[in-house]
């Protein structure tokens, strides 16, 4: 279990840590002297780590680098609705927020944001939402009707994934497809119920499928993955476009990974190297969010 803690945390602790200037010997400081407010949408923190563990760790690297810095006031909000994020972003209350890079798209004004960080996975990949089956019970996307489901809670990208798929397959959403839908917020508890047959069909992220699998090599021989998306990382962080320290910010980060103490950093969290997200990353989420409504409402008007 510590282990899955160190893989899920390394995404927003690395994200921090990015900004420690001491970390690749600089002495410099931020020269406006403000605050770092940091929005984080709660729900998707919870995949094998509790939440109570993930705020005391958070706001933990996030005074500690914001100190490094220089920054005078810092603050971590969480948030339990997008709508709520948002609109904190909207008024300046928060100058970065970390959600699922689709969440952006659909409750985010773009015009508002600039670049921010995302931690890359093992050999600098991304990483991708799998739509998992029982091999046993399920042979292929035209075999699920009526057949139980798990699904990731708080995770509109599963939700969204599925429902595209279940309309393009059998032209029903998904809660008109299956018997039986649960949800859980635990990565661990949706693959055992997959592997121990209490449901049929899953969704999950291949970094977890991958961590659950080097447990148990048994887990491939019952459990097919039978479509996917790509997903960059689960989680991404933007900044707003007015805030007067990002580019201080970024251009330290890009050096982060090349000086020993944050490949060290690195190296503990299981994350192979930071990004620099763009808004012109989300393109992907935009057009398959453009799908899924275009999809919706074919559906709709068929019916």
């Amino acid at each position: 279990m510590e282990n899955f803690k160190l893989i899920f945390i390394s995404q927003f602790a690395v994200i921090l840590l990015g900004f420690c200037s001491n970390c690749f010997g600089s002495e410099l400081k931020i020269p406006h002297h403000t605050g770092l407010n940091v929005g984080v949408y709660r729900p998707s923190l919870n995949s094998f780590v509790d939440l109570k563990d993930m705020e005391i760790s958070f706001n933990y690297w996030l005074k500690e680098v914001t100190r490094d810095l220089g920054l005078e006031t810092t603050e971590t909000r969480f948030y339990e609705k997008y709508q709520d994020l948002s609109a904190a972003f909207e008024r300046g209350d928060v100058d970065m927020f970390i959600v699922p890079p689709l969440a952006v798209v659909m409750y985010f004004n773009k015009e508002l944001i600039a670049e921010g960080f995302y931690g890359k996975g093992e050999n600098n990949k991304g990483d991708a939402l799998l739509l998992l089956v029982r091999a046993e019970n399920v042979g292929s996307i035209s075999d699920m009707i009526g057949k139980k489901l798990m699904l990731p809670k708080y995770d509109k990208l599963a939700e969204i994934f599925l429902e595209m798929t279940t309309l393009e397959t059998y032209q029903k959403n998904y809660n008109q497809v299956f018997s039986k839908i649960e949800t859980a917020t635990k990565a661990n508890r949706i693959i055992l119920s997959l592997f121990f047959g209490a449901s049929d069909v899953a969704l999950i992220y291949k970094s977890s499928f991958d961590v659950m699998v080097e447990m148990n090599a048994q887990i491939k021989s019952r459990i097919k993955i039978i479509k996917s998306f790509p997903v960059l990382s689960k989680n991404m962080a933007f900044m707003h476009k007015d805030y007067p320290n990002r580019r201080y910010i970024i251009d330290h980060l890009k050096e982060f990974t090349n000086h020993p103490r944050g490949q060290q950093i690195m190296d503990i969290y299981q994350t192979a190297k930071i990004g620099v997200s763009t808004v012109n990353m989300l393109e992907p989420f935009d057009q398959f969010y453009q799908q899924y409504l275009s999809l919706s409402l074919e559906n709709s008007l068929g019916n």
